[in-house]
Formats: structure tokens, C-alpha cells, sequence
């Protein structure tokens, strides 16, 4: 019979194993809250040398400053946040991200109807499969034919994961977005073949990207969107390379039904987000705040987030157009496990680890007893501020590990260096 200290590395293997998994979901929830980008990338090909970019056809160099420009802007903004369900359409999208290690490149064909009803199907490259996503409304099916794998959850107005350029924006952030960012008609082009208008957003504030979307002339919808970190370096670019507006569309595309022998997974939808109160109500214990924010930023509210036995809280903070995610959580001591290509910087006289990516960063460290996480695409140095404006009594540090493949993918496809 093996002793108890033979025992006992397999129980570090794994607590650390659901320590990695807890990191991985952290990142996810991160992610969500920062993407309202539908297509994981992972499902892409990869294109190290750099993928091609479709040219914009100009119609117009002229660039409409001034009242006139601003609030034409502001209409086509606030006709994309309306909910239009005579929206119809198929196309061919192409979505580009950027990371220090190449770029990797997704082809979709998009049909959609309405704000609640999509397919999307994602052309099988040398690196992924063929997959497609399907939405009828009330769950969203995931089904990847090779794999004979399906996953299903549920779909309500928060499921960021599914939504398409151009879908952040609501009548209830408007406000927030043009406090935050100005916002500039720059002129007309060709995307598609169709008129757009190019909008520049331009962030009031240091420390926070800029973004500049083709809105369709005629129709609600984002032909063409660039997003740029804080250091000016594109990070982001989609468009439709073709597009068709349609009277209808037979219901039937927006229906699934799993195969025979399909292995179907159920995964819950995201948590509500709910005042801070709420949450010491349902932990019966306090919440760390940090009392000091990325100028512009307000609290949305927060959830708690679980893995097993272990509790995660998560706070979301919202701009109008940018997110920040802050967690807090209890790992035990043993099993501390550090990110790869972190810097070390100091948050109170405390070492922690920042990985910094073209799309967004991320913070990591250790107080009070107390682990902390903050993901957003603010500057690093904007996230120390707000690490050291959350009380915590004690010292610690990040300790030793090595991330799990899983949470290195997520870093990777999400949070490029």
C-alpha cells in the first residue's frame, strides 16, 4: 500500500490541474467581456507572414469635421444600436488578428436575420475544421462535424460571444461613448461594393484603443472595422469581402438538430451581472473595490464565477466601447501558477506579472491571501493604478508554474503579444 507521501504528488497534480482549468476560465469570461467578436479564432488559419488586407475604395478623401459630420456620425451610430428585425443578409467575412507571433486569419459565411437569429459557418483550413455556429433565437449550437461534437447554450441579449461588428453598440451606452470617445466622420468609401461612411473613434482619454468602423449607407450594418492598441499597432480587422441583403431567409438555416453519435455538451449561459452588494449578500463575505478606475470607466456590477469548489469573483467595468475585467479569488498557497512571458512589475511593494498584448493585458498578483486578476485593453501602466487602489493587508507573490496549454491558447489567440 502506497504511504501518504506517495500520495500526495498526485493530489498536487491535481489541485494544480483545477488551478490551471480556473485560470483558463477566468481568461474566458475575460474574453467574452472584451470580445464582442463571435469567431474564436482558434477555429482560423494561421498566416505568420501576414494575411492579405482588402484595399478600401475611396469615394470621398474629404474628411467632415465640425457639427454637421459629428452628428451624422451619431444618427448612423444610434440606427446600428436599434434592434432591426427586418435585417436580412448573407455574406462572406473575413476576420483578421495580429500578435507578436503573426497573425491568424478566419473566412466565415454569415447568414443572419434579425438581432437574435444567425449562422455562421467557418470554411475548414489547413489548422481547424470545418465548423459552424447556429442560433434560432433561444440556444446557440456549436457543431464541429469531425470531431462529432456539439455544444448548446443558452442565448439571451448579454451573449457578446455571439454578436457581429457593429452589435456592441445599444441606445444604453451611447451616452457613455460619447463621453469617452470622439467621434469623427472621416469621409465615404467602397467596401463590398457597396457606399459606406467611415467613422474614426477616438478615445478622450490616454491609455485606451481607438477603433474605426465602414457603416453601410443604406442598412444597419458594419461592413468593415479596424481596432488599434494603445501604442497605434492594428490589432484587429474585419470585412465583408461580399455581402447580399435578402427579403428572407427559410427558416430552416437557422435550425439544428445533433446528428446520431454526436457527443452534445451543455454549458450554462453568462451570469447576470449584479450590484456589488449583492454579491457580499450571496458570498457572505466582503469584496474587494479598487477605488481607483481607468478614467471614464463605471462599474456595471458583477457575478461570481465557480470551478468545483473554488469561487471567483468578477467585476466589469465598461466605457462605451472598452472593458475591463477585475478577479478576485482564493488559490491555495501551493499551487501558485505564473504566466508566461510576464514582466515582473511591482503593484504595493508587491511583485506581480503582467503580460502585456496588442488587444488587451493582463495583471497578476497576490495580496492579503487574496489573488488577483485584472484583464482589459487599458495600458499596463493605467492597470497597476487600479491593482494598487485595491485594499489588501499583507504581502505575497506570484510563486512558481507554468500556465496550462489551454490558458497559453487563450493568451495567444485573445491577448496577442
Amino acid at each position: 500500500m502506497p504511504s501518504h507521501g506517495d500520495r500526495c504528488p498526485d493530489a498536487g497534480v491535481i489541485r494544480v490541474a483545477m488551478l490551471k482549468r480556473l485560470l483558463a476560465l477566468i481568461l474566458a469570461v475575460a474574453v467574452v467581456a472584451l470580445l464582442w467578436l463571435y469567431a474564436p479564432v482558434a477555429h482560423g488559419e494561421s498566416v505568420e507572414s501576414g494575411p492579405p488586407v482588402a484595399p478600401v475604395a475611396r469615394l470621398s478623401h474629404e474628411s467632415r469635421e465640425g457639427s454637421l459630420g459629428t452628428e451624422l456620425a451619431l444618427a448612423l451610430l444610434r440606427r446600428l444600436a436599434r434592434e432591426d428585425e427586418s435585417l436580412t443578409y448573407k455574406g462572406t467575412q473575413v476576420i483578421i488578428l495580429w500578435s507578436g507571433r503573426g497573425a491568424r486569419a478566419s473566412i466565415a459565411r454569415v447568414t443572419r436575420q434579425g438581432a437574435s437569429r444567425l449562422r455562421i459557418e467557418y470554411l475548414p483550413s489547413a489548422a481547424s475544421p470545418y465548423r459552424v455556429v447556429v442560433c434560432d433565437g433561444y440556444k446557440i449550437w456549436s457543431y464541429v462535424p469531425s470531431k462529432r461534437l456539439a455544444v448548446v447554450q443558452p442565448f439571451d441579449s448579454k451573449s457578446r460571444g455571439l454578436k457581429l461588428p457593429g452589435d456592441e453598440f445599444s441606445q444604453q451606452n451611447l451616452d457613455l461613448l460619447q463621453n469617452n470617445y470622439s467621434i469623427r466622420l472621416l469621409g465615404r468609401a467602397l467596401v463590398a461594393s457597396r457606399e459606406a461612411y467611415s467613422i474614426l473613434l477616438l478615445p478622450r482619454h490616454s491609455g485606451n484603443p481607438e477603433r474605426r468602423i465602414w457603416v453601410d449607407s443604406e442598412k444597419p450594418v458594419v461592413l468593415r472595422m479596424e481596432e488599434y492598441n494603445t501604442r497605434g499597432e492594428l490589432t484587429f480587422l474585419s470585412y465583408y469581402a461580399q455581402i447580399a441583403f435578402l427579403s428572407g431567409i427559410p427558416g430552416s438555416m437557422f435550425e439544428f438538430t445533433p446528428p446520431e453519435g454526436t457527443r452534445v455538451l451543455t454549458q450554462p449561459g453568462l451570469p447576470e451581472l449584479v450590484p456589488p452588494h449583492t454579491l457580499r449578500a450571496a458570498l457572505g463575505q466582503d469584496i474587494l473595490i479598487p477605488s481607483f478606475s481607468a478614467e471614464g470607466y463605471v462599474l456595471e456590477g458583477g457575478a461570481i464565477v465557480r470551478l468545483g469548489d473554488i469561487e471567483c469573483v468578477h467585476l466589469q467595468y465598461f466605457d462605451g466601447l472598452g472593458v475591463v475585467s477585475f478577479f478576485q479569488t482564493v488559490l491555495p498557497s501551493r499551487s501558485q501558477v505564473r504566466l508566461e512571458d510576464a514582466t515582473t512589475v511591482e503593484v504595493n511593494d508587491t511583485r506581480a506579472d503582467l503580460v502585456q498584448r496588442p488587444r488587451a493585458n493582463i495583471l497578476r498578483w497576490r495580496a492579503g491571501g487574496r489573488d488577483f486578476f485584472l484583464v482589459g485593453n487599458v495600458d499596463g501602466e493605467t492597470m497597476v493604478k487600479m491593482a494598487e487602489s485595491v485594499y489588501a493587508q499583507g504581502k505575497g507573490n506570484p510563486g512558481e508554474g507554468i500556465v496550462s496549454s489551454l490558458t497559453e491558447r487563450l493568451l495567444f489567440l485573445f491577448f496577442r503579444k
